[in-house]
């Protein structure tokens, strides 16, 4: 009997690479979900309580967008929040939480681990966290995601900014090179995806590559892959703070020996090559 896996925001940047991984490997009946319906191959749902129950759930519907949820108010806040009691409600037998990194906060100067302090900073943060400890209560499974990049990402991020600028004359603007971040290749986030939908067990699990780089550094490496070793990079900040955020991967490697394959540089290799 195969094990039914549901994806929800099959849609998404995450989610279809996802259900695509997840449709190649035997024994899993993928049933990937969203609120698009884009080309028949997925359940098209006007409301996510409406997700179909499984064995196992992928839920991924969440806004990523930081920006979004915070200025979203408190509606969607509780909207979430009782999506995910409706799916609790189904009787998974496992259930993975898609959280994010940024519940650390940005203080640090050293990897945050799985038991590192974490912070209610906004409604984003309170969101993740709210949702994260649903899904601990009854035995599931929250990954807290660094920054993913590969085809198909957002626009509205640095890393795409960075690369759009290779297009134009002069030098590269960034709003702040300060800020130390976390970049993981998305087929590497798919990997430890498909670890935990077959072997994880309940707990909090960090994914990342361990590695922080400045804003800075990552444009000087945009540059420097696409031949342009001579270009300059702009911050627009003036004298900002300090800003850390890097998680610490030892937990997954050390229980299911997952490790990424890809660095940062071969990860924008790659992005550059296909633009």
């Amino acid at each position: 009997m195969r094990l039914s896996v549901v994806v929800t925001g099959a849609s998404g940047f995450v989610g279809s690479a996802l259900v695509k991984k997840l449709k190649s490997v035997h024994g899993i009946k993928v049933i990937p979900v969203s609120r698009s319906g884009i080309d028949g191959s997925h359940i098209s749902v006007h409301d996510y309580r409406d997700t179909p129950a499984g064995d196992v759930l992928v839920h991924l519907a969440e806004n990523p967008d930081r920006f979004c949820v915070n200025n979203a108010g408190e509606d969607y806040i509780n909207e979430s929040e009782m999506i995910l009691d409706a799916m609790i409600s189904k009787g998974y037998s496992k259930i993975i939480y898609c959280s994010s990194a940024v519940v650390y906060s940005d203080a640090g100067n050293v990897p945050y681990t799985e038991e590192s302090p974490v912070f209610s900073e906004d409604d984003y943060t309170r969101l993740k966290l709210n949702n994260e400890q649903r899904v601990i209560n009854v035995g599931g499974i929250v990954v807290r995601l660094a920054n993913i990049i590969g085809l198909g990402m957002a626009k509205n991020n640095v890393l795409s900014d960075i690369i759009f600028q290779l297009h134009e004359d002069g030098p590269i603007s960034v709003r702040n090179d300060r800020p130390v971040r976390d970049f993981i290749w998305l087929d590497d986030v798919i990997d430890a995806l498909e670890i935990l939908i077959l072997e994880g067990r309940v707990g909090v699990f960090n994914i990342g590559t361990g590695v922080g780089i400045s804003i800075r550094e990552m444009a000087e490496t945009v540059l420097n892959v696409a031949g342009k070793n001579n270009g300059a990079v702009k911050s627009l900040a003036v004298s900002p703070p300090s800003s850390y955020n890097v998680v610490d991967i030892g937990k997954m490697r050390s229980t299911y020996g997952w490790s990424p394959k890809l660095t940062l540089e071969q990860s924008i290799e790659f992005m550059v090559s296909e633009i």
